[in-house]
């Protein structure tokens, strides 16, 4: 049952699902590659297709089944649709 709630937006899902990876992401390079600068660190991403990118869509998957066990259906449709919006570069990155 779709719930009604300040929380419960397509808009709010997309938001998070979009901006959560990219903090995700400067978060491990904080954590994990602080010894590089940010700009080389974004070079040996792209250069070697380091796992880092796919790593930093897992707190999407954590927030979607947040969203959808307290019914906020359309929030969590927007999660997805962000998840998808990345799976898809990643797969462009790894193979293009």
């Amino acid at each position: 049952m779709k719930k009604r709630s300040k929380f419960n937006s397509l808009t709010l899902g997309l938001a998070l699902g979009l901006v959560v990876p990219v903090l995700s992401f400067t978060l491990l390079y904080f954590i994990r590659y602080d010894f590089l600068s940010f700009s080389e660190f974004l070079h040996v991403v792209i250069e070697k297709n380091i796992q880092v990118v796919s790593i930093s869509i897992i707190p999407n998957v954590l927030i979607f089944f947040l969203f959808t066990g307290r019914g906020f259906l359309s929030s969590a449709k927007g999660i997805l649709i962000a998840t998808v919006i990345f799976t898809g570069l990643i797969f462009l990155m790894r193979f293009a």
